[in-house]
């Protein structure tokens, strides 16, 4: 009898046996995860486990019991999360004060910080939580410690409106002067919002009724901003300056003008206020101006009927920069240009440069039988001006018709020739219509420019974008962090 099949037998019987061993280990790999394995219990402490984590988790979701045991194994109490928020942070945001009395009295940081600077105090006074804010600051919570943006639990008290907690902060010493890095203090947001029972328990504190912001702005330029004449009766009743100037020459009844509130500014002239003022570092910015520009009827009847002066002439507010195309199916152009537009006539002046990319192959005519063939580049300096007409308004948008004509000397030179380029000087009218907000329109227009070339025809399009950028004395944007607007 031969060894070679029974040889051959015994070896395909243990491949066979090998090949079932595999099948079955990659069987048990597939259903064995790492949280129900014997290695996971048998070995508690197995780098498998973040128990700062479960910390976190069980503060946030309330469970006293399994916070008493994780911190009876020994778990940090002031375990983070990647953004640096701690058990504490989330117990006090989420109203545990069960869970944040355990935290806190095995050793919980009370005013530490997580990357946005927003302290248990802060949390729960965001939440409303009026029992834990009081046992947080009972315990050593810095009242006055502010987040990222400088804002303090006082603050945000106010800005949700909680008059309860507003009332046990300045209680228990918040100082309501604090501003956030933008100068907004308490009665600031106070007065942006409308909260009068707040501004009133903020005034009987003795807080500056004309404190003001980094730009300028005092309380009740906030109020005449958002147009709260209930807020405008308090602050002047209380005593607050009238004819106070931000620091670009506003008072308070240019910032109710600018931001079209006609009833704000009726209000505060039968206060005293003046009508005549002028913003300071513009040539003629008046209430007036802002009422033009708003195309507030009523407002611009109120200021004539009061003796404020009729401003006829334009104001060019505006910076305009433009980017466009300038072509028909023979001549292709590029444009830009910079202006100045006036938000009163909605009438714009340029000076603009277009130009080809690449030299075009032209004719020049010699004589009537005779053409010269010639590689000719072009570009076009000119002058312009532009009325725009609006139509319709959708939204913050709107849509509307322009006119406009331009000046333009176009000059050139001709490829490997002593030939000399036409220099042309043309007017140029051009129609068309304009869809956009207050810093950017998109322009599409039909135009007629004549370049004295054979065939190249004179009727072309410009399809191209405008971007506005308002000056200063006009607008420069009264900034505000979120707490205050929202």
């Amino acid at each position: 009898m031969s060894f070679r099949p029974i040889f051959l037998a015994y070896v395909i019987c243990n491949c066979l046996s090998l090949v079932a061993q595999e099948d079955t280990s990659e069987y048990i790999f597939d259903t064995t995860g790492v949280n129900n394995s014997s290695y996971y219990y048998e070995y508690p402490d197995s780098v498998f486990i973040d128990y700062g984590m479960e910390l976190i988790i069980a503060a946030d979701e309330g469970d006293a019991e399994k916070v008493f045991e994780l911190l009876d194994k020994g778990v940090d109490v002031n375990s983070k999360t990647y953004e640096g928020v701690t058990p504490l942070m989330y117990a006090a945001q989420n109203g545990y004060l069960d869970i944040v009395k355990i935290l806190v009295l095995n050793g919980a940081s009370i005013n530490m910080k997580p990357y946005n600077g927003i302290t248990a105090l802060i949390s729960a006074t965001q939440a409303n939580r009026d029992t834990i804010i009081e046992y947080l600051l009972k315990k050593g919570a810095k009242i006055d410690l502010p987040d990222d943006d400088s804002v303090t639990a006082l603050m945000y008290a106010v800005s949700g409106n909680n008059l309860l907690i507003t009332d046990m902060l300045l209680f228990y010493g918040a100082n309501p002067e604090k501003g956030d890095r933008f100068g907004t203090n308490s009665l600031m947001a106070a007065s942006y919002r409308g909260y009068t029972d707040i501004a009133q328990l903020l005034i009987a504190k003795g807080v500056n009724l004309d404190a003001r912001d980094k730009l300028g702005y005092t309380p009740l330029m906030y109020a005449a901003e958002s147009g709260d004449t209930n807020m405008i009766k308090l602050l002047v009743w209380k005593g607050a300056s009238i004819d106070a100037k931000t620091n670009n020459g506003m008072t308070a009844v240019a910032v109710a003008a600018k931001n079209n509130h006609t009833k704000a500014l009726e209000l505060l002239h039968k206060a005293g206020a003046e009508l005549k003022m002028s913003v300071s570092g513009s040539m003629h910015v008046t209430p007036f101006t802002y009422a033009s520009a708003n195309r507030n009827k009523a407002m611009k009847k109120y200021l004539l009927t009061h003796g404020a002066s009729r401003d006829i002439l334009p104001y060019f507010n505006k910076l305009s920069v433009g980017l466009g195309t300038d072509w028909n199916f023979t001549d292709f152009m590029y444009d830009i240009n910079i202006g100045k537009f006036d938000i009163k006539y909605n009438l714009g002046i340029y000076l603009g440069y277009s130009f080809r990319l690449a030299r075009k192959r032209v004719l020049y005519k010699y004589n009537e039988d005779i053409y010269f063939q010639y590689q000719e580049w072009r570009s076009n300096l000119y002058l312009g001006i532009e009325k725009q007409f609006a139509v319709l308004k959708i939204k913050q948008a709107k849509l509307g018709l322009l006119l406009a004509s331009k000046g333009i000397f176009s000059f050139g030179d001709l490829k490997a020739t002593q030939q000399k380029a036409k220099h042309i000087i043309n007017l140029t009218p051009q129609c068309g219509i304009y869809y956009g907000g207050n810093y950017s329109i998109v322009k599409l227009a039909y135009e007629y420019c004549n370049y004295r070339l054979y065939k190249v025809s004179p009727h072309r399009i410009y399809l191209g974008v405008i971007f506005y950028i308002y000056d200063e004395a006009y607008s420069a944007e009264h900034r505000k962090e979120k707490w205050v607007i929202y």
